[in-house]
């Protein structure tokens, strides 16, 4: 929780309007009440039946063009090809600031 609130703290200091969510179902909810993100960044192990590429199959089911960033400490090759397969790029924890700002670029 600490770290998905500096993340939305720093984004929001850059201007950005976030809506930041501990698992999937918020935003599921977000997105049925209209949300239409611009972008989404997502950890890729969200716990226990629920996972980063649910985020962003549901984001992109809602919002097609919506840039996709996934924040990881998985360096292994198979979750580099996965995130990749869902489209979005993999930034390695800890991410530097500027890193994901020009992902979100």
């Amino acid at each position: 929780a600490d770290t998905r609130e500096a993340l939305a703290g720093l984004l929001r200091l850059h201007g950005a309007e976030v809506h930041a969510c501990a698992a999937s179902a918020p935003v599921t909810a977000a997105l049925a009440a209209g949300l239409r993100p611009w972008a989404v960044v997502t950890d890729w192990d969200l716990g226990r039946d629920d996972s980063g590429a649910q985020v962003l199959a549901m984001v992109r089911a809602a919002a097609p063009a919506a840039r996709a960033i996934v924040i990881s400490g998985d360096a292994t090759s198979e979750t580099a090809a996965q995130v990749a397969a869902a489209g979005a790029v993999l930034l390695l924890k800890p991410v530097p600031e500027p890193a994901l700002l020009a992902a979100l670029a």
